[in-house]
């Protein structure tokens, strides 16, 4: 019977501490949980997953400066909804250190992505040779972070301006006139046209159009279909059309004047005489 009594004793005993335990946990679980919100610590509601940016173009080799665009995205993902949204923080970083020095910042109310972009001019006598790169750089949410590098290279180059001139004139005697020309023309040349006037009639001309070389230099004979006896004032011109220029070359007359006379041209050639037999 004494027995009994004991393994009762200890059996409410196990009972007791057992809900001791139970109810200490419970305690420490709920003083956790107020401590948490004294705090202010809330979970992390959306993470950045990748940021690429790429250069456009990579690669240059031109007149300077240059502006080098760079687009890219920032993605996120998490639990992200119109209640719930995730801003994103970010600047760009440049490899000669310069400092963006205005933040930016991308609301997203769903998980995905977002384009971003920049420019940055750079290039110059000063200089003509450039490799670097420009990344994204995202403060928030998280911690910052630089992500992959969009890396570019310049060179630069004068681009020589296009040049047109009439270097003399042939006087021959007859009716046509010898116009030599000179054109030289990277960016290449669509037409171009030669012509010959004296007062008081109209242009004798020659032209010609694409396909063409961009450096030209050659004799070209224009002829007149009318005389003109009184030897008047003549003049010549050459025009030249190049691709992505606003308005066409032209030059008149022969260096260093716009007007030359040619003594005795324009006239009947001078008939053969038969040998005296």
């Amino acid at each position: 019977m004494r027995e009994r009594r004991v393994s009762a004793r200890v059996v409410v005993s196990l009972v007791v501490t057992f809900a001791l335990v139970l109810a200490a946990s419970a305690w420490a679980q709920t003083a956790k949980v107020k401590d948490v919100e004294q705090l202010n610590i809330q979970p992390v509601p959306c993470r950045v997953v990748e940021a690429p940016l790429r250069a456009l173009p990579p690669r240059y080799a031109g007149k300077c400066p240059v502006t080098i665009k760079f687009e890219g995205a920032i993605k996120v993902a998490g639990r992200i909804g119109p209640n719930n949204p995730c801003v994103v923080d970010y600047v760009f970083d440049r490899s000669d250190g310069g400092i963006d020095t205005v933040a930016k910042t991308l609301t997203f109310t769903a998980p995905g992505s977002k384009p971003v972009s920049t420019t940055w001019q750079l290039g110059g006598p000063e200089l003509p040779h450039f490799a670097g790169w420009e990344a994204v750089r995202t403060t928030s949410p998280g911690a910052p972070r630089q992500w992959a590098h969009a890396n570019f290279e310049i060179l630069c180059r004068e681009t020589k301006q296009p040049e047109a001139k009439i270097v003399s004139i042939a006087c021959a005697g007859g009716l046509a006139v010898k116009v030599h020309i000179l054109i030289d023309s990277p960016a290449g040349i669509a037409s171009y046209s030669v012509w010959s006037v004296f007062t008081g009639n109209t242009n004798a001309e020659k032209s010609f159009s694409a396909p063409l070389p961009t450096h030209i230099d050659e004799v070209v004979d224009v002829a007149h279909t009318t005389v003109d006896p009184v030897d008047r004032a003549h003049q010549w011109g050459l025009k030249v059309v190049v691709p992505g220029m606003a308005q066409p070359i032209l030059t008149y007359g022969m260096e260093p004047g716009p007007q030359q006379r040619c003594p005795g041209h324009y006239e009947p050639a001078p008939a053969l005489q038969r040998p005296k037999s």
